[in-house]
């Protein structure tokens, strides 16, 4: 459960010995002993926060007249807590608004929840005890190396270069609080029927590991030069390489590596920047592997 109250100042409580002096939680607790002991949890906590941490650097390095390389790191790790807004959430409000007040007691006079067999999830109240908070960290690496070379001994105008780039991106979805609490529905012969047999622990690891690396790597030969002040002559060769990986993957295929791979050139010529020719080639394919 996500507990927590606005104050008049805006800000919002989320102490759990400051709640429980809450009427109505009090009233809560008194009808079942145990969310009391579920909110002794060392760990829990449905406060918003988002810690993170980054650091960047970029370096460019002339190492000789002719040739540079450049470095581009980045690291960024982060935590972020917060009340669990997703699935039972609004389960719980739908069945506020859509379940009729005279359908079922939200709690049974021996302190059970209360539901009938058309409507076993629709109790309000027992939907918020499952909804518990979420723990989300992830971090993210990036790296890059550019190159290039000036070829001009060999003749002028002409270089080649390359840049080699790593990512990797890793998430996971971190503590849940749920309460082991079936539905009770109470028959004429005063009998209490169990509903919902679900067995959940009371403070269960909820972790939806996501990893994601992605490799890219690129060439090229880059000619440029301008003979008799009049012709205007240029070239390029392009290979470039994108390897995306996903685990686990969404579908059948989805944490199956993925690779793209192509390969540019193009040729221009102009006479005094008024006459032009172009002439461009492009070749593009992709595979995933099995």
């Amino acid at each position: 459960m996500s507990l927590g109250y606005f104050h008049q100042n805006g800000t919002y409580e989320t102490d759990i010995e400051k709640l429980k002096k809450k009427p109505d939680l009090a009233k809560l607790i008194a009808i079942n002993p145990e969310l009391d002991n579920l909110l002794q949890q060392p760990d829990y906590n449905s406060a918003y926060y988002y810690n993170r941490f980054n650091v960047r650097t970029n370096l460019d390095i002339q190492v000789t007249k002719d040739f540079s390389i450049g470095v581009d790191f980045s690291y960024r790790t982060g935590s972020k807590n917060r009340p669990n807004s997703e699935g039972d959430a609004s389960r719980a409000f739908n069945n506020m608004t859509r379940t009729p007040a005279n359908a079922f007691p939200l709690v049974n006079e021996n302190g059970t929840f209360a539901a009938v067999p058309n409507l076993v999830r629709a109790n309000p109240l027992h939907a918020f005890l499952y909804q518990g908070y979420r723990k989300d960290n992830d971090s993210a690496l990036e790296g890059t190396v550019k190159l290039n070379y000036d070829l001009h001994a060999i003749t002028k105008g002409l270089s080649i270069g390359g840049k080699f780039s790593y990512n990797s991106y890793i998430e996971d979805n971190g503590m849940g609080l749920n309460v082991v609490e079936p539905v009770w529905k109470y028959n004429e012969n005063g009998i209490y029927q169990r509903l919902l047999c679900q067995s959940i622990p009371l403070l269960s690891s909820i972790l939806h590991p996501e990893q994601k690396k992605r490799v890219y790597w690129e060439a090229f030969v880059n000619y440029s030069h301008q003979f008799a002040e009049k012709h205007n002559v240029s070239g390029l060769i392009f290979l470039y390489n994108y390897n995306s990986h996903q685990a686990p993957g969404d579908g059948e295929y989805g944490g199956l590596p993925q690779v793209y791979q192509g390969l540019v050139a193009r040729a221009n010529y102009d006479f005094e920047g008024k006459y032009l020719v172009e002439i461009n080639l492009g070749i593009q394919w992709f595979q995933q592997i099995c």
